[in-house]
């Protein structure tokens, strides 16, 4: 019993020192650009072209651009900017994965605090001599 609530305890704070580390991985964000890099092949529709048999024009960069309650913004980005871009745009996936995270490591962590009361509730119970009066 004991020995049950150690381990829960030392998952805690497991789980708590990985969310503290993309907490700072977070604060110590770099400049971002939200959206989603694309990278497209195209067919020109010029008769006669290349393309036409197959041979796509391209790569051509874009950035989709998300528009809340519209459809998406599609940006060319300039040859002379898809390292940058791309870059920043790295920054913005990098950051929302890791809030993804530390909201899955909350989950957790609460699932588990609630494992914890539950057990000290019985524990104390017990000790009062009510066993069987939690289970809320």
């Amino acid at each position: 019993m004991a020995s049950d609530i150690s381990r829960l305890r030392q998952r805690v704070s497991v789980l708590q020192t990985q969310r503290k580390h993309l907490e700072d991985k977070l604060l110590r964000s770099r400049a971002m650009v939200r959206g989603s890099f694309l990278e497209l092949m195209r067919k020109c529709g010029k008769p006669g072209c290349k393309c036409q048999r197959g041979e796509l024009h391209g790569p051509n960069f874009y950035l989709s651009l998300p528009k809340p309650g519209k459809r998406s913004r599609i940006l060319p980005v300039p040859p002379d900017r898809v390292k940058t871009l791309k870059s920043l745009n790295n920054h913005y996936h990098e950051y929302q994965h890791a809030l993804a995270e530390i909201r899955r490591l909350n989950q957790e962590i609460d699932s588990l605090l609630l494992v914890i009361r539950e057990e000290q509730l019985r524990l104390g119970e017990e000790k009062a001599g009510l066993p069987g009066l939690s289970s809320t």
